[in-house]
């Protein structure tokens, strides 16, 4: 579906992202990805290249995104657990106690 529910914040948060934006329910399930999977297959072309982002609009996001590269034959439970489960990073002015949630983009090449 089209990204909408945080459009704006994710506009002001700056990062230089693809021109089409879709936000994308997902678990981490084996169903998932390979629904996911199977959608990419069909609708992007051999060599093409797509992000998916984990963003936290708010207090206790880190400032920097962490960046993964994978193939889509490579792309498996471990990558989409970036997305779909909070990653965290070292907050080192002690404000969170169990860290930044790290912002996550994950470039897959077809």
């Amino acid at each position: 579906m089209r990204h909408e529910y945080y459009r704006f914040d994710v506009d002001v948060l700056g990062f230089v992202m693809k021109p089409f934006r879709y936000e994308l329910d997902v678990c981490g399930h084996e169903n998932d990805l390979r629904s996911l999977k199977d959608y990419l297959k069909a609708n992007f072309s051999p060599g093409e290249e797509l992000e998916l982002w984990s963003l936290w609009v708010g207090t206790g996001g880190g400032e920097r995104p962490r960046r993964y590269r994978c193939a889509l034959p490579e792309f498996g439970l471990k990558a989409l657990g970036l997305l779909t489960e909070s990653q965290y990073e070292p907050d080192y002015e002690g404000e969170f106690p169990d860290g930044l949630i790290s912002q996550i983009c994950l470039t897959i090449t077809c």
